[in-house]
């Protein structure tokens, strides 16, 4: 499934109410909605990217699995978001059920190594992590870091984010909650058990290998 940048420009004010509530969206950026279940990435790199990476290829990898995709795209003349050499990718996954956390896993670890064995990207300081929740997730490369923006809220992104987070903690790079490991086919490795402000009991958190 490919898509198409000549089909992303929708704005800001279109987009859904739950998604209006980032402080850092802006009228720059665009979405468009397809069939299936969504997927949240949000990707930053303070290197200027060779021109080969546009919006069209990682649309491209972002739906192989036939998610749902709401683009927030931060668009200069179908490049991502390449402003002072950075730029920005983000989707949202809000389906709560095992074919949507398994999309996410199965997702993130295309882009990863999409990332790893590109040979445009050789040399240069992009390190992805990612963090899978319920089929949230929140994928970065990083830059500097203190300089990324967080535009997304809600329970699931942010706990997706803590994982994320805390990849950097257990030198991990894909980190899963318990709820979205349950009844997965794929390999993973318990690493922790961690309490969760305003969340009763230990939940066990996991490496996606």
């Amino acid at each position: 499934m490919s898509i198409s940048s000549k089909n992303i420009i929708t704005y800001y004010k279109d987009l859904p109410a739950e998604f209006q509530s980032g402080k850092n969206l802006h009228s720059d950026y665009a979405y468009k909605e397809y069939d299936g279940s969504v997927l949240c990435i949000d990707i930053k790199a303070m290197t200027v990217l060779a021109d080969a990476f546009t919006v069209d290829t990682l649309l491209e990898l972002a739906s192989i699995h036939h998610s749902k995709i709401f683009e927030v795209v931060h668009n200069y003349d179908g490049f991502i978001g390449r402003t002072n050499g950075a730029f920005n990718q983000s989707f949202f996954i809000q389906d709560k059920n095992q074919s949507a956390a398994k999309r996410a896993c199965l997702a993130a670890k295309e882009i990863v190594t999409y990332f790893l064995e590109n040979p445009i990207y050789e040399g240069l300081d992009i390190t992805l992590k990612a963090g899978i929740n319920t089929g949230s997730f929140y994928l970065m490369s990083v830059g500097d870091e203190k300089s990324r923006q967080i535009i997304t809220s809600g329970i699931d992104v942010n706990y997706a984010e803590d994982l994320m987070e805390k990849t950097r903690y257990y030198d991990t790079t894909i980190m899963l909650s318990e709820t979205t490991k349950n009844g997965l086919d794929l390999e993973t490795r318990q690493i922790d058990s961690i309490y969760r402000k305003g969340v009763e009991g230990a939940h066990s958190i996991f490496q996606l290998l």
